[in-house]
């Protein structure tokens, strides 16, 4: 079975439901982060300054290898294409659920103590979130290296708005299910880089979020495919 498409929701530009805003800033040395002024909720997405040695080499070598490997896709087409690595969610317990990667890593997932869960674990939904900052990132940092762009500094900050009916399987009064995804997400790059105008920077951005495989999932409603093996209790 296929899933069907989210409906029509409150309009958004250009067809798109992922809204993107970009702050540029052009830094001609290394930011002094205030260690006092530094995250401490536990938020991955924090500003590193790139400027030492090592990860201005590392982001050299980043930039060298995506060249050599899409010399090797424009020889090999066939070459990019590939299976994901799955993702395997199994129940413990209550609302908790783990995911493992094949490689033997697992995360955590629980709800809300309003929903019956422990509330001591991200969501589902905050997975989503982060894999959309996180792959975004991603993709600007090697495109930034393919161009020989600088970093200074880069964070993305993914929001999103939901209905919780939708979750409980609830209705609206006219008896229209109510829309379980997001209806409303926007990301906000905020990047620095030596030597490069905002221009170029909010560009090469851009550019780049046209092809960050997570994004555009979204971007362009990628249909999923469902299986239900049902197992002996």
């Amino acid at each position: 079975h296929v899933l069907p498409a989210r409906p029509d929701l409150a309009p958004r530009a250009a067809g798109s439901y992922l809204g993107v805003r970009i702050s540029c800033s052009i830094i001609r040395s290394p930011p002094q982060i205030d260690s006092a002024a530094r995250p401490k909720d536990g938020n991955a997405t924090q500003w590193r300054s790139t400027q030492t040695p090592g990860a201005k080499m590392s982001l050299e070598q980043i930039g060298k290898a995506a060249k050599r490997v899409i010399a090797a896709f424009q020889r090999r087409p066939d070459m990019g294409v590939h299976a994901d690595a799955p993702a395997v969610a199994r129940w413990d317990a209550g609302t908790r659920v783990s995911v493992r990667h094949a490689d033997g890593m697992e995360v955590l997932t629980d709800m809300p103590v309003e929903l019956g869960g422990t509330g001591d674990q991200v969501t589902p939904g905050w997975l989503f979130r982060a894999g959309l900052a996180s792959c975004a990132a991603t993709s600007i940092t090697l495109a930034a290296a393919s161009e020989g762009m600088e970093l200074t500094a880069l964070e993305v900050h993914v929001g999103s708005r939901s209905d919780a009916r939708g979750l409980l399987g609830m209705s609206e009064a006219n008896g229209a299910p109510v829309y379980a995804g997001p209806f409303e997400v926007e990301m906000h790059v905020t990047i620095a880089a030596n030597g490069a105008s905002a221009a170029a920077i909010e560009s090469m951005v851009t550019g780049c979020l046209k092809h960050s495989p997570v994004p555009s999932a979204l971007a362009t409603a990628t249909p999923m495919a469902l299986r239900v093996n049902v197992a002996s209790a």
